[in-house]
């Protein structure tokens, strides 16, 4: 009798732990979904924001965006969506320094997508790179959808976390109600991927905000602060959906010291049109005589431009299958392939197109990196 009562006691524990799960795993599908809607509803708009990075030498600097002087770099941006276009340009203020007693880099970068096609312009060492629908792109760094903190592509959304943990590479930790500023709240609380350090990220999620985080925090295994974010202003818009506004991210050097420096990334928006479609022609790139354009999966594919060219969407594939076309010639391999429209004659030196050898990739990506390359630890999941 004792051991019958004993099974079934096991059993009940066990059953509890199961609908514990389960309730857990409803909950979060819930947040999910309800940030999902909120952020899919904007699928056309144009946005301008300003997005600044610096220093700060403590905590309560840091909060305020108090940066040490020529620490700080800013930049303009532009991001205009519809539907499957879209084009981003992180355009840097040339009186800004990125590290103290540093020269300045410039970082200005040009993204402009077509689906799964992204071609991304660096105008400071006139170089791009052209990445197919299997080569995935790194992604905006800084939106206001993002934060920078949930990272490029938004990988580390409340959607991207719950779905991982469904799939059973991530793991709700817990979800709970707390008070808001002004309305109640959802605590949700998930471990990255299973292994030895893994962090962890809890997201304070306001439903009656579209569900957005408004506070986002990242800790190590330790449980050492890694990063976190505050959603400072959100806006309603006509439809009913919310547009984050304004954040402010704090990254910190050394997640044990709280003495410190922290890194800090703002981002401000100052225009924002989610009413009317952008128009086809907004979406462009202006690229220089002599620019070279890069295929990362086909280093030999890359050719330049011989003269002043506009590129608008509607030619991103062609550009792409010109460098498969170059890489192929390149190897001496026979191809059927079709000359594209893009390149419209025979000999490229005529038609103001000439192949070139790879040399400038290299510095691309170097250039490229110099702007995220603080925040990748951030990442790390």
């Amino acid at each position: 009798m004792v051991r019958l009562m004993g099974c079934c006691s096991i059993v009940l524990m066990f059953s509890s732990l199961a609908f514990a799960q389960q309730q857990s795993f409803l909950k979060a599908r819930v947040i999910s979904e309800g940030y999902l809607n909120n952020r899919q509803s904007f699928n056309s708009f144009k946005c301008k924001f300003i997005y600044s990075t610096g220093i700060a030498s403590n905590y309560e600097k840091a909060i305020r965006g108090d940066f040490e002087k020529g620490s700080g770099v800013s930049f303009t941006c532009t991001w205009i969506v519809k539907g499957d276009l879209e084009k981003y340009e992180l355009l840097q203020d040339p009186k800004s320094n990125q590290v103290k007693g540093a020269e300045s880099v410039d970082n200005t970068t040009i993204a402009l997508k077509n689906g799964g096609i992204n071609l991304v312009y660096a105008p400071p060492i006139k170089a791009a790179n052209i990445r197919s629908p299997e080569s995935v792109s790194r992604g905006n760094d800084a939106t206001p959808f993002n934060m920078v903190i949930m990272g490029p592509n938004e990988i580390l959304s409340p959607y991207s976390c719950v779905q991982k943990a469904l799939a059973g590479e991530y793991e709700i930790k817990d979800i709970k109600e707390k008070a808001g500023e002004n309305s109640r709240c959802y605590m949700l609380s998930v471990l990255g991927s299973k292994g030895k350090d893994r962090n962890l990220f809890d997201i304070l999620i306001d439903p009656a905000m579209g569900y957005l985080p408004v506070e986002y925090k990242i800790h190590d295994s330790r449980g050492q602060k890694k990063a976190e974010c505050k959603l400072i202003e959100s806006k309603k818009m006509a439809n009913g959906s919310w547009f984050p506004f304004s954040s402010r991210t704090l990254v910190y050097m050394k997640p044990d010291d709280l003495k410190s420096k922290i890194y800090v990334y703002d981002i401000k928006v100052t225009e924002l049109e989610a009413v009317l479609e952008p128009k086809l022609e907004e979406f462009y790139i202006d690229l220089p005589k002599g620019t070279e354009i890069s295929n990362p999966s086909n280093m030999t594919g890359s050719f330049g431009i011989k003269e002043n060219r506009r590129i608008g969407v509607s030619e991103l594939d062609a550009i792409l299958r010109e460098t498969v076309r170059i890489m192929r010639a390149r190897k001496g391999r026979a191809t059927s392939m079709k000359q594209s429209d893009f390149n419209m004659q025979a000999d490229m030196e005529n038609s103001g197109y000439f192949p070139m050898l790879p040399s400038l990739l290299v510095v691309l990506v170097f250039v490229l990196g110099l702007i995220t390359w603080r925040v990748v630890a951030i990442f790390k999941v």
